[in-house]
């Protein structure tokens, strides 16, 4: 059941951090401004705490990606034609250029041949991203 899952994956979240957070106790006294730092394990700790969802939500559900190395991986071509121009010489042009890469990373995504999907789209048929043309 959900319930069980949940429960085995929670507890032991639940029991590290909590031995985390006693061993990494607040900072007590007063420093010279301030409030006094927490230091990084602390701060860490306290991510977890906040964020327990989120952090979890890959071990929950497995079609979720424990990482996000695909969104890093689309955005690199961006990142590399600005590098390599150093700027589009337009937000316009900008936009051009996101439009084009995002057409073409989901042809991709969905198995379609992307010199076929470029030629439809130059053609001017209209590719629905499912393989179906219109």
């Amino acid at each position: 059941s959900p319930y069980c899952c949940r429960y085995r994956i929670d507890k032991p979240f639940d029991e590290l951090l909590a031995s985390g957070l006693a061993q990494n106790p607040l900072p007590t006294g007063k420093g010279a401004r301030g409030r006094p730092k927490k230091g990084k394990a602390r701060n860490l700790l306290e991510r977890f705490r906040d964020h327990k969802e989120e952090i979890l939500l890959y071990a929950r559900d497995f079609a979720i990606p424990f990482d996000n190395n695909e969104a890093e991986r689309n955005i690199r071509n961006f990142k590399a034609k600005l590098k390599i121009s150093g700027c589009f010489r337009t937000s316009e042009g900008a936009r051009d250029y996101a439009k084009i890469m995002s057409f073409l990373i989901t042809a991709k995504k969905n198995s379609i041949n992307i010199f076929e999907a470029m030629s439809m789209a130059l053609d001017g048929q209209i590719l629905f991203l499912d393989g179906a043309t219109e």
